[in-house]
Order: structure tokens, then C-alpha cells, then sequence
């Protein structure tokens, strides 16, 4: 089940950033990161009170909390090293989040693969590499600058501790009994939604406006946004860490194919080979 939960999650992160991109056009980004967290909540706590009552351990608790600690300092730390127009230069060293999770797989929660499983992850690594290199970059550039550049070592960082959060996320979500991905999620929701609701309350006075002129896009936002997260979930409740952030690194397949298919962005070459490069990679995870 693991296998479609992955799947799942990737067709929902694909159409979360087509709309994502709409919504950023209209809105401040932190609004619509506000919205992504918040407007779930509701579905989230409807979720919770048609579900069975889950016994928790402490566990449970430390997972829940030091993933949102976790993952507000790693977007912090992201939104900070996209300074001096690095952020297309910067993209490719994402692929490494996938390394992180095998490691902290392999680690911290001794998570062994088959070999044709690892073959699969290090092929997705280099696809996602390759599919978010510039044509004009020289393959070893976004190297370069990670030893030239310490915004590249923060956006780096900021990778790693995005990928110890989906640790705490796993530790949560097998820490209940019976598995409720709503818990969890809604939880973390509420945290980090109270967070950036004090942050725009004090830093953006007109925030509440943007809101109300765009209710049904950020409804729409947060709504697919959901659907990533509650896969996600349920694909860390039934498989390893790294194999579903690693089959979800399709979410990019879906997002070339949408913007072929609704803006006629056509691929370029270092896309459809990292594509290609990638769906090898998820075939040797299923084998």
C-alpha cells in the first residue's frame, strides 16, 4: 500500500504546486503559506472526531512537536538563502533531501533496502539533480557554489532539516495505535499556523484583506495541500522513510507534464532525461 500512498502523494505535491504558482501570483507568500497550513484545520479536526480514538505514546508527542519545530526552522533557513538571484542555481542541490532520508532511514530508524531499492533512490537523486540543472549550468556548478557561496550551505542545511522532519513525522505517525494521519497533521497545522498567523498579524496589516479577495484559491490550495500530507502520512504509517519522499520526487513529472498540458511550457532536454532518469529509478523501487 505504501507504494500507492507514494504515488498518491506525488500526483497531489504536482497539482499543489500548479496551484501554488497561480496563488503566488495574487498573493504574498507568506499569506499563501499561511493558507496552506490553516485552511486544512477544519477538514483536518472533522477528520479527527469521525475517527477511532488512537492510543498515543510519548513518543507520539516528541515526533509531533519537534517536526514543527524542525520544519519551521528549515523554511526559515530556505527562505534565507534565496538572496542575490540564487534560487535556480540553488535547486538542484534539492536532490539531496532524498540522500538525507535514506541516511536518516538507514540510522535512526534502521530502515535496510533492497539493493534494487537503493539502485532506484541514488537513480532518483540524479534525476531530480538533473531535471532542475539549467541548460547553461555546467553539472558540477551547484558544487561550486556550495564551497564558494554560504547561502548555497544554509539552502543545504535548510534541506537536511527538512528531511529530519519527515523523521519525526514517521516517529508520530507509528507512534498511535490504530495509524490516524488526521492527528498528527492537524496538530502540526495548528502549531505552525499559530505561528505564522502571529507573524503576518505583526508584519503585514493588510494580510487579512488578501485573504478575503482570494478565500477560493486558498481554499483550493490548502484542500490539495491536505491530500499531500494525509498520503504522506499514511505512506509513512505502511513504508520506509525514503522510499515514498523518494517515489514522491515525481511530483515534478506531474508539474512538467501539467505546464505542457495548461501553459504549453515546453521541456527542455535536461528535463525529460532527468524524467526518464527518475521513472527507472521508482521502477527499481517496485521490483
Amino acid at each position: 500500500m505504501w507504494f500507492l500512498y507514494a504515488l498518491l502523494s506525488a500526483a497531489f505535491s504536482g497539482f499543489s504546486i500548479i496551484i501554488n504558482k497561480k496563488a503566488l501570483q495574487k498573493l504574498n507568500p507568506t499569506v499563501v503559506t499561511w493558507g496552506l497550513f490553516v485552511i486544512p484545520i477544519p477538514f483536518l479536526l472533522l477528520g479527527v472526531l469521525n475517527s477511532p480514538r488512537p492510543e498515543l505514546t510519548q513518543l507520539f508527542f516528541i515526533g509531533v512537536f519537534s517536526s514543527s519545530v524542525v520544519f519551521f526552522l528549515a523554511k526559515t533557513l530556505s527562505l534565507k538563502s534565496m538572496r542575490d538571484n540564487l534560487l535556480s542555481r540553488l535547486i538542484p542541490l534539492g536532490a539531496f533531501s532524498t540522500l538525507f532520508n535514506y541516511l536518516i532511514g538507514l540510522f535512526l530508524l534502521d530502515e535496510h533496502l533492497k539493493i534494487t531499492a537503493v539502485v532506484g533512490i541514488i537513480a532518483i537523486i540524479i534525476g531530480v539533480y538533473i531535471f532542475n540543472l539549467e541548460e547553461k549550468n555546467r553539472f558540477l556548478d551547484p558544487f561550486i557554489l556550495l564551497y564558494k557561496n554560504r547561502y548555497a550551505r544554509i539552502f543545504l542545511i535548510a534541506m537536511f532539516l527538512t528531511s529530519l522532519s519527515t523523521l519525526f513525522d514517521k516517529i508520530a505517525i507509528t507512534n498511535m495505535n490504530p495509524t490516524n494521519p488526521y492527528l498528527p497533521y492537524l496538530i502540526e497545522d495548528i502549531i505552525m499556523g499559530g505561528v505564522m498567523t502571529i507573524y503576518l498579524s505583526i508584519r503585514n496589516k493588510d494580510w487579512t484583506k488578501q485573504v478575503k479577495m482570494n478565500l477560493p484559491l486558498l481554499l483550493l490550495a490548502g484542500i490539495v495541500y491536505m491530500g499531500v500530507g494525509i498520503t504522506v502520512f499514511l505512506g509513512f504509517a505502511n513504508g520506509p522513510l525514503v522510499l515514498i519522499t523518494g517515489v514522491k520526487k515525481l511530483e515534478i513529472v506531474i508539474v512538467l507534464l501539467l505546464s505542457y498540458l495548461l501553459f504549453k511550457d515546453k521541456p527542455n532536454f535536461n528535463s525529460l532525461l532527468g524524467t526518464f532518469i527518475m521513472i527507472l529509478g521508482v521502477v527499481l523501487i517496485k521490483i
